[in-house]
């Protein structure tokens, strides 16, 4: 959320605020710097108390391309916690959407690499299989940081699946080798590129899952871009 207002407004906010984890962006009250923070952090809203900006704004987003919502709060001592309650509410309708949200991208990012591994043979019936799901979901969500596949993915599959680390590389390799052999290498080029699938060599667990997640991440942006324009629409402000 972009914050652009008095200092009494934003100490007011920040109080409602509390420890919700919301992020704000605060700039200057000035037009230049309200349109540079808008055109580098793209926020969701825009809470500004200068009606004259404030339409400017709307009118420079759209030539932006750009999808943030622009919120007019009142000036004035009396009007400032009628307009903390609404940005409260406005925030709240945010988060229960965004929850939805994720699981949204999860079920998309979930339905993808399923499609990608029928697609190139790796199928269920591969021990490997459901390492390769979960470590791809990893990546693509992004919500467990990692140095190596052997120090930190394979160890955390490991502890889900109860087997080794070890067990979980071999598994990953077995299938990928197999599928590999046996299968049509066109089948692989969608999401491997040509020169990898060209190679007379099987791809190594870290260049296959890296590349795979790669090609997924492209239909995942476009997925994630529609699903945040109708985020910000079903919550304007």
């Amino acid at each position: 959320m972009l914050l652009a207002a008095s200092e009494e407004f934003k100490e007011a906010l920040r109080k409602r605020l509390g420890e919700t984890g919301v992020r704000i962006i605060e700039c200057e009250c000035t037009y230049s710097a309200i349109y540079k923070a808008v055109a580098l952090a793209d926020p969701v809203i825009a809470v500004l108390d200068n009606k004259m900006f404030a339409e400017r704004l709307r009118t420079d987003i759209k030539k932006l391309g750009s999808e943030t919502k622009t919120m007019l709060i009142e000036t004035g001592h009396t009007k400032y916690s009628a307009a903390c309650v609404e940005i409260m509410k406005q925030l709240e309708g945010l988060a229960a959407r965004q929850k939805l949200c994720i699981a949204e991208i999860d079920d998309h990012c979930e339905q993808a690499i399923m499609i990608a591994l029928d697609e190139m043979r790796i199928t269920p019936n591969y021990l490997g299989y459901n390492y390769i799901k979960d470590i791809l979901m990893m990546i693509l969500t992004g919500r467990k940081g990692f140095d190596t596949l052997s120090k930190s993915v394979y160890p955390a599959i490991a502890e889900k699946y109860g087997v080794s680390a070890a067990s979980v590389e071999h598994s990953i390799r077995t299938a990928v080798k197999n599928a590999w052999n046996k299968g049509d290498k066109r089948l692989f080029s969608r999401y491997l590129g040509v020169s990898i699938t060209n190679s007379e060599h099987v791809p190594s667990n870290r260049v296959f899952l890296f590349t795979v997640a790669n090609t997924i991440e492209l239909d995942l942006s476009k997925f994630k871009k529609a699903l945040r324009k109708s985020f910000i629409e079903k919550n304007s402000c």
